[in-house]
């Protein structure tokens, strides 16, 4: 999510909201087609955060408050919205470059146990997370077979 904090603009412009699906689909894009000229196998994921779009506004607001203060331009329901952008963006080119998708948004739960703040994960999150990617990766065949000698 790094495009997200990035700026070409000469001052900090955390003041101002400056998402655009768009671009964050372009980028997203232009990292496939890297990855594959690279000769690279790529599996995007999605963005599992503690709050989530369908929770009541003030639920979202108390659990972004980490990620808001680095972007007070936002209000918590506008993050969320955000970050549902973002997933549909990843999910959208998943589905047009035929790049397998694990979609960590959908599959882990907005449990607190499982996040230190609005969008890292605890101890218990990053063992959730490498189990549902684990599960995944195996669901889907994405392993490469081991070879016996």
């Amino acid at each position: 999510t790094a495009f997200l904090r990035r700026s070409n603009a000469a001052a900090s412009q955390s003041l101002r909201p400056n998402f655009d699906q768009a671009a964050v689909k372009a980028e997203i894009e232009h990292g496939v087609r890297s990855a594959r000229q690279a000769g690279l196998s790529i599996v995007l994921v999605t963005s599992a955060t503690s709050f989530r779009s369908d929770m009541p506004d003030p639920m979202i607001t108390t659990r972004a408050a980490s990620a808001l203060f680095f972007r007070p331009c936002y209000s918590g329901p506008e993050l969320a919205r955000a970050i549902d952008s973002l997933n549909a963006a990843l999910r959208e080119v998943a589905r047009e470059q035929d790049v397998p998708l694990i979609d960590a948004a959908q599959l882990l739960p907005a449990d607190l146990s499982l996040f230190g703040d609005a969008s890292h994960f605890s101890v218990a999150g990053e063992e959730a997370f490498a189990a549902v990617v684990a599960q995944e990766l195996n669901r889907q065949q994405l392993l490469p077979r081991a070879r016996l000698p």
